[in-house]
């Protein structure tokens, strides 16, 4: 449970920016969003385990995933601001 707690922080920063793109009828930007942490989950579960130590990197992946997720979505909200 503690692991999950590392993670907390980034999910709302996720949930947030994916909701101002909702909001902002920018869509296609909320479902990359949307899509990413669930992609990212799955890749980094099949990588991490064999590399760094079995089970406990298992959930860890889930943690990388939604860090991974926050600051790709940060990210995507600054280009989106500058573009218009």
């Amino acid at each position: 449970m503690p692991v999950f707690l590392v993670s907390v922080p980034f999910v709302a920063v996720l949930r947030i920016t994916t909701a101002s793109f909702y909001a902002t009828e920018k869509s296609v930007f909320s479902y990359v969003l949307t899509f990413m942490e669930p992609l990212l989950m799955f890749v980094l579960m099949l990588i991490l385990p064999p590399l760094f130590g079995g089970q406990i990197m298992i959930w860890w992946s889930t943690v990388f995933a939604r860090i991974l997720s926050a600051v790709s979505a940060v990210l995507l909200k600054q280009y989106v601001d500058k573009r218009e």
